[in-house]
């Protein structure tokens, strides 16, 4: 568990506009994470491994490879704008969102297409009680997934740009990503 960090509602919003602008200049980004996954009801953990890209091309697509040290890759998630594809086990699966495919599969209603901004620590129109870091940075957050339920999410920083941690909790799920590697490109100012 991360140390408890400060939240400070005063922190100036011209340090929260500029972290939000470093971040907008980051115009592809790939991490790689341990994550965790508590079931609430019974509390069954799992861990894996993800690889998780996110790039722009002509409309922003997202690619995240889950893995097992000794299971090897067990599964990937590719989300664009028209539709997410899941191969698992052997089968592939398709939606036009991954909202609706993880819901379908899972009977989970995971906001995954914002995941790619908040997982950078960006704010979203969808985000609700946003709490900050002295700095600027985003703290935590709540948001109202498709369905309605609540989740809470929490942002962990050691003293970077981008978040080392991101947790979220809904009623159900728990979902908690330590980032081992972050590997990003900006774009020059300017050209936005």
């Amino acid at each position: 568990m991360p140390d408890t960090q400060r939240h400070d509602k005063t922190v100036s919003q011209s340090l929260i506009n500029a972290h939000q602008q470093q971040l907008d200049s980051i115009n592809r980004w790939q991490l790689s994470a341990r994550m965790a996954i508590i079931q609430k009801h019974n509390n069954e953990r799992d861990g894996l491994y993800v690889n998780w890209q996110w790039q722009p091309l002509d409309s922003p697509q997202q690619r995240l490879r889950f893995s097992h040290p000794l299971k090897g890759q067990i599964a990937e998630l590719t989300i664009d704008h028209q539709q997410a594809s899941l191969n698992y086990d052997g089968q592939r699966y398709n939606d036009r969102s991954a909202e609706r495919l993880l819901k379908r599969l899972l009977n989970v209603d995971v906001p995954v297409t914002a995941l790619s901004q908040w997982a950078l620590g960006k704010t979203t129109a969808r985000l609700k009680q946003l709490n900050y870091l002295a700095d600027g940075k985003l703290a935590a957050a709540t948001v109202e997934a498709a369905a309605g339920e609540l989740w809470k999410i929490d942002w962990y920083y050691q003293q970077q740009l981008l978040p080392s941690q991101v947790h979220l909790e809904s009623n159900q799920i728990k979902l908690k990503m330590q980032i081992n590697e972050w590997q990003t490109s900006f774009q020059p100012m300017g050209q936005q």
